[in-house]
């Protein structure tokens, strides 16, 4: 295997099995080992700095705060909400937004365009401001009508002291943390009630600012939507699975766009989607639970993304806490990625049946800015994945130039196969920096899962190459769990 010359920018080319740099014969011969890839420079721009241009033919509506809806959507005349534009709109409308904060949760179902108009910020905001408050130290206000309580058949409540519940309340701008149902808060704590649909905040409301989540999400889309240069904030999604997000596409949504925009203040996760849509230049931030869950995805296209501050709420990893989550799809390309502070739970996870999967220039940072809250748990995650053997032979998953720091265990395969680690780093680990584990578990081709032909939820044709593993726990170590007794250790 040949590696690139230090100092040239490069990728690693998983179709050509070969090192590929801008301008040069793409077989480059050097000195082995880990060469530092370029750093990666990501996310949205900030919300209001976008300057996607207003076409000039087509149908286009306008919207501001100031609008009304009876009005004829023009840059004269706006709609007062993107809600009242969408209801005016036929399929391949451009809808632009003008400066403001629109409180509003709608489901879409034409092929609309829907951007910030050049320069202005557009937030959708599931947050309201609650004013009449009774009671001293702790005080309490009734939720308003659009807050709808959870689901407990689906999504259990919990005693744990920090809650795990999707609400979010904010004092003069400031997260309050929320603790059990019920339970009775200090300053800097709220709980809710969910029989009498109440809240309590242990903060003096008085002479501050007081918002609350009341709105269960943004957009649910069933058509194929492009979204340029807006910004997401404070909607407390319900469920546990299905739709549990600010933003969640299903439907005929594949081939949709979210592009430099800002998902942020999400109770549980910021985006899911179950069709194959592509995401770049996206932030998503200070979620309580997820930052990214898909599904069912085949083809999926994530770039030149941030996502940090997630897990808020603490929830455990199991069963789908992550940075970014990715569960039985075919062929997606993840690259040029940062996830930091995601505390106790996995930054990177394919799980379940994923297959000929890419990930290129992924940064992983494990410390957390959480009080008390551990670093984040494992960096990458591969589980019951694989190349996928096709009837054009065995295909292999990819990780290449990527950066993992400062968590439990570094990456970890657990029966997954086909898939090679090249040029990564690995460094400042305090178990195990690649950790390889075979359990039990076969695909037998439940529901859902692809044929036990193209992924057995075996471990094997696993490449470590070209990687630098620092000093930590163990470098690497191999396992296998076998349905009884003692795992063996395979090596280390």
């Amino acid at each position: 295997m040949t590696v690139p010359m230090p100092g040239v920018s490069y990728f690693y080319d998983p179709d050509t099995l070969a090192w590929v740099a801008p301008g040069r014969d793409p077989l480059l011969t050097g000195p082995a080992g880990w060469v530092a890839p370029p750093a990666v420079t990501a996310g949205s721009l900030p919300v209001g700095s976008a300057n996607y241009g207003v076409p000039d033919s087509g149908q286009v509506l306008f919207v501001s705060p100031s609008g009304s809806n009876s009005a004829a959507g023009t840059i004269s005349a706006p709609k007062q909400t993107l809600g009242g534009a969408i209801s005016a709109a036929s399929n391949g409308a451009i809808i632009v937004m003008r400066a403001g904060t629109y409180h509003e949760t709608m489901s879409i179902s034409k092929v609309v365009t829907i951007q910030a108009y050049p320069g202005e910020a557009v937030w959708l905001d599931g947050s309201s401001t609650y004013s009449s408050w009774t009671g001293t130290d702790p005080w309490t206000s009734a939720l308003g009508p659009n807050w709808s309580p959870l689901d407990t058949s689906r999504f259990p409540l919990t005693t744990d002291a920090y809650g795990n519940l999707p609400e979010q309340v904010w004092i003069d701008g400031v997260a309050q943390r929320q603790i059990a149902d019920g339970a009775t808060p200090t300053a800097g704590q709220f709980s809710v009630d969910r029989t009498a649909n109440t809240v309590t905040i242990g903060t003096d409301p008085s002479g501050k600012q007081v918002q609350v989540s009341d709105l269960n999400y943004a957009m649910i889309l069933s058509a194929q939507v492009r979204l340029y240069g807006l910004g997401f904030r404070r909607y407390t999604p319900l469920e546990h699975e299905g739709l549990s997000a600010m933003l969640y596409f299903g439907g005929t949504s594949q081939g949709s766009i979210v592009e430099h925009c800002v998902l942020q203040e999400s109770g549980y996760t910021a985006l899911n989607t179950a069709r194959s849509i592509t995401l770049r230049n996206l932030t998503v931030q200070d979620c309580g639970n997820s930052g990214i869950q898909v599904t069912t995805a085949s083809g999926f296209t994530l770039e030149r993304f941030v996502i940090r501050r997630i897990n808020r709420s603490l929830w455990k990893g199991q069963p789908h806490t992550a940075g970014i989550k990715i569960t039985r799809t075919e062929g997606m390309l993840v690259k040029d990625g940062i996830i930091a502070d995601t505390p106790g739970v996995i930054g990177f996870w394919l799980d379940v049946s994923v297959t000929k999967s890419v990930v290129i220039n992924l940064d992983i940072d494990g410390t957390t800015s959480l009080a008390g809250a551990p670093n984040m748990d494992l960096g990458i995650h591969s589980e019951l994945s694989d190349g996928g053997n096709y009837s054009d032979g065995q295909h292999h998953s990819w990780y290449v130039n990527c950066r993992v720091r400062n968590t439990k265990f570094g990456i970890k395969f657990l029966a997954a196969g086909y898939t090679n680690i090249a040029n990564c780093k690995i460094e400042s680990y305090s178990s195990v920096g690649v950790y390889l584990q075979q359990d039990e578990r076969r695909n037998t081709g439940e529901s859902g899962n692809l044929d036990p032909a193209v992924v057995p939820w075996l471990g094997r044709g696993t490449g470590l190459l070209n990687t630098d593993i620092g000093q930590g726990g163990l470098q690497v170590i191999a396992y296998h769990d076998p349905p009884s007794g003692t795992p063996l250790l395979l090596g280390w």
